[in-house]
């Protein structure tokens, strides 16, 4: 499930930025380069957030599935053996 929701988090986010290069390209074309840029830097931040945020959840689903591995192996520890 962590991965489906984190391919399709991905998809998002690369809609985000093709639609935020879209509308750069106008502005250049449009020579209003100004309110764009204001635009592309909250937009980006936005997107920026919304990785960062996925990254902190992957990053926990990493972490509780070593503390159950660890969990169901027992320790590793080469000290012991």
């Amino acid at each position: 499930m962590l991965l489906r929701d984190t391919i399709d988090e991905l998809d998002g986010l690369i809609v985000e930025l093709v639609e935020l290069r879209d509308s750069l390209t106008r502005a250049e074309q449009a020579e209003s380069v100004d309110n764009a840029l204001w635009d592309a830097e909250a937009a980006l931040r936005r997107v920026a957030r919304r990785a960062d945020a996925r990254a902190h959840t992957v990053r926990r689903a990493i972490e509780l599935q070593l503390a159950e591995e660890t969990h169901r192996d027992g320790p590793n520890d080469l000290r012991t053996a």
